[in-house]
């Protein structure tokens, strides 16, 4: 029998009535009332962790085994990455008088992207070699593949509009290299964007239009033990964001390729349940990754948020239902709690269930950050989670002092 680890991203929410408390899940609720439930945090409690070391953790690794964001990104986007490879997360972005007026460059879609980035793919300055791959939208990642390159470097996203970029420079030694060849990818960039058509056809349009690049989540590639080797589980992974597909990859994962799954709120939720139940009967250990309720959160959609889960609850949870019946484990939680009212992460736990296998039942009766308070499971940290879906489902971790 399998265990299941499914992560709805950014779930957990704030204020009165949050949306998982206000959304329909019956599907959900069956689960938290004939399972055991309780709160998760990634890291510990209080800290709003990004998602790249959330499931890192949340996998059975530490922060000692944490590549940097923009591996994942790059895995995740079909680059084969080498040791000594440093990968970069961006964004296309505006940036008029050295201000950020808008990180996202007018809100290209992910063909404008491509067109803006393809004749950037393989420069090379200083005998490192830019590889240049769009991912979603307006964003994108970079992989320098070269000698000497450190990773301690300030990189120039602020994070924030109506700020200057922050200059990129070196902050450690062994790292000056990989400043200078970033400097001199950003000042490339922008002379390539302001000869671009595609650029000319977004100003006759009336559209803003992007002027630079903003780079963030820098990180070196090393091997590290699978997950396979570290637990003695086969292991798949359905997901659709790059960046869950990465990860996913990272620690030697099989990574399903599942049609629809896009990692965006059109999401194909039915064609990862078809997924899941096939996923069940290959693997001892299944990650199974849905992105849009984060992004609804961070798009302050209250309501949006709510909707979607009620559609997972539709459209993914009578899938769940199913495999625990058959004998499966699940667990469900989240990666870190993204606040509607703020747009942002927040330290708050997230709710998790974990149903089938060896449970003890409580008496928890429905899925969301409060019900789940007085459930059996408590307050569990961190790679906690993994090791007790893992022995719930019968693969124990035997330890000896």
């Amino acid at each position: 029998m399998a265990a299941v680890l499914v992560v709805f991203d950014g779930v957990g929410d704030e204020g009165v009535n949050t949306p998982l408390q206000s959304a329909h899940t019956p599907r959900l609720d069956s689960l938290a009332y004939v399972g055991m439930a309780g709160l998760f945090n990634a890291i510990r409690p209080g800290v709003a962790p990004g998602s790249g070391i959330a499931h890192t953790y949340m996998f059975g690794y530490n922060v000692e085994h944490y590549p940097g964001r923009g591996v994942f990104e790059a895995l995740g986007g079909g680059v084969e990455l080498r040791e000594g490879d440093v990968a970069i997360r961006g964004n296309v972005a505006t940036v008029i008088d050295n201000v950020v007026v808008d990180r996202r460059g007018g809100v290209l879609d992910t063909e404008e992207t491509t067109q803006l980035l393809k004749d950037l793919d393989g420069m090379v300055c200083e005998g490192v070699r830019c590889i240049v791959k769009p991912a979603k939208e307006h964003r994108f990642f970079l992989v320098l593949r070269g000698e000497g390159l450190g990773v301690d470097v300030q990189l120039n996203d602020p994070h924030a509009v109506n700020v200057a970029p922050h200059p990129i420079v070196a902050l450690g030694k062994g790292s000056e290299k990989t400043a200078r060849v970033l400097n001199t990818f950003v000042k490339a960039v922008e002379q390539h964007f302001s000869t671009h058509p595609l650029i000319k056809e977004l100003k006759d349009k009336g559209r803003r239009y992007p002027t630079t690049v903003l780079l963030r989540g820098i990180g070196r590639w090393k091997p590290v033990q699978s997950f396979s080797d570290r637990f003695g589980l086969s292991a798949g992974a359905i997901a659709g964001g790059n960046l869950y597909k990465g990860v996913a990859k990272f620690f030697g994962m099989e990574v399903l390729n599942v049609k629809g799954a896009t990692g965006t709120q059109n999401t194909s939720l039915f064609a990862k349940a078809e997924a899941l139940r096939h996923a069940v009967k290959r693997f001892d250990f299944v990650f199974l990754h849905v992105k849009a309720t984060d992004t609804l959160a961070h798009r302050k959609d209250r309501v949006g948020k709510r909707q979607f889960l009620e559609r997972i609850d539709k459209e993914l949870g009578e899938a769940l239902v199913e495999v625990v019946n058959e004998g499966h484990t699940v667990a469900i939680t989240g990666d870190h709690t993204t606040s509607s009212l703020t747009g942002e992460h927040t330290g708050l736990p997230c709710p998790v269930l974990i149903a089938g296998g060896g449970v003890r039942q409580d008496s928890v009766k429905r899925f969301d950050e409060v019900s789940v308070g007085n459930g059996a499971l408590g307050l569990l940290r961190g790679n906690e989670l993994i090791h007790v879906l893992l022995d719930v489902a019968g693969w124990r971790q035997e330890w000896f002092p």
